[in-house]
């Protein structure tokens, strides 16, 4: 069980579509929470500090990672859906998702280590 007390974790959260209406109840006892987006305008999520980031471009990892150089906590849930088969699928999409969901993800890691 959380603690009703605010926390002194502080939260980056990535994900493209970050709405009002997702279970975020927990954040509210964070000591501060960023959430990272590749269009950070589509953050609707009361108390955070919207973040420009996209996961499979190093400069703005390390722009991100700069910012908010205090985070304790990184839930990185950036993804992409290209349905590309790794036998026979198209090479562009099978690109696009081990950058987003390997080398992207490792980079956030090792940028926020």
């Amino acid at each position: 069980m959380f603690s009703k007390k605010r926390g002194s974790i502080k939260y980056l959260i990535i994900s493209n579509q970050l709405k009002s209406n997702d279970r975020f109840d927990f954040l509210s006892r964070a000591a501060k929470v960023y959430a990272g987006a590749r269009n950070p305008v589509m953050i609707d999520l009361p108390s955070v500090i919207p973040l420009q980031i996209d996961v499979t471009d190093e400069k703005s990892i390390a722009k991100a990672a700069e910012i908010a150089s205090d985070v304790s906590l990184l839930i990185n849930n950036a993804g992409s859906l290209t349905g590309a088969s790794l036998l026979d699928g198209e090479m562009d999409k099978i690109r696009l998702a081990m950058d987003t969901h390997y080398f992207g993800t490792l980079g956030v890691i090792r940028a926020f280590a």
